[in-house]
């Protein structure tokens, strides 16, 4: 909240349209901000929104940043040797 009042120059929260709320959220991802600190900013506005003016948040066309999803990482069939060579214990080795 207190980075969305200072970078909107806020005196009054409640003037505030969706569309300003919308823009800044899109800032916090053209930032390559991490999802969670973009959703965390999104819950805050909406949980600050609806507790104190009870006005839903409805930000039509903003998407939300999606999950990366990471590959795992597979050894090649050299590494895997390496490593079995690199054991100095017999029983170590495969």
């Amino acid at each position: 909240m207190r980075h969305f009042v200072r970078d909107k120059n806020l005196t009054n929260p409640q003037n505030v349209s969706s569309d300003d709320i919308r823009v800044y959220l899109e800032d916090l991802v053209e930032e390559e901000k991490s999802r969670s600190a973009v959703d965390q900013a999104y819950n805050a506005l909406s949980y600050f929104y609806m507790a104190v003016y009870n006005h839903d948040l409805i930000l039509e066309g903003f998407k939300r940043p999606r999950k990366k999803k990471l590959k795992p990482v597979v050894l090649t069939v050299s590494e895997v040797r390496k490593i079995a060579i690199s054991a100095e214990n017999l029983k170590h080795r495969l």
